[in-house]
């Protein structure tokens, strides 16, 4: 199996707009999902964020070994009738899912904006769950102070209080 470009090229094109979107190429919304899972990731734990990064790196080589096997080279024995092209209606709606992608890779903050309410929401219900004990005996609550959390041994990095999850200003 191969080739499927030569006889479809707009689907070929809108699977490789998919595909590199599902991979996080800069400028495409899954690279905002991924740039905001990593830095989490990374706030969490080092090792969380580097295991995430070699998710990432293989799904990558994954999605392009994948294409090149499918959609490039000679086209496959028994393939040249098998599927048509897209009709119309079914690249209008590729055409718009592509615009989509587009988008909210270019310009994700009203995205982003809209859903900073209920994620402050889930982030502080969980907070609230976790213990509040910190190192030295005292806790500050003020914005912009720094805590250190207990248990996570001498050499640890501060932890600020968080005002938003999202780099954003809050929605009234």
């Amino acid at each position: 199996m191969g080739g499927l470009a030569h006889k479809v090229p707009l689907l070929a094109t809108y699977f490789l707009i998919l595909g590199l979107a599902s991979i996080g190429l800069p400028g495409t919304n899954g690279f905002v999902g991924e740039f905001l899972i990593l830095l989490g990731a990374f706030a969490a734990n080092w090792v969380y964020g580097a295991i995430a990064v070699t998710g990432v790196i293989f799904g990558a080589a994954y999605f392009l070994w994948f294409y090149e096997r499918s959609m490039l080279g000679p086209l496959g024995q028994g393939l040249s009738h098998a599927i048509p092209d897209l009709n119309p209606r079914e690249l209008f709606i590729c055409v718009v899912l592509s615009v989509m992608i587009f988008w909210i890779g270019l310009y994700p903050a009203p995205f982003l904006r809209t859903m900073n309410g209920s994620v402050q929401a889930v982030v502080e219900r969980l907070d609230h769950q976790q213990p509040k004990a910190v190192a030295g005996g005292t806790r500050h609550g003020a914005r912009g102070h720094e805590q250190a959390v207990e248990g996570r041994g001498a050499l640890s990095m501060p932890v600020r209080p968080r005002a938003s999850i999202l780099p954003l200003h809050t929605v009234n």
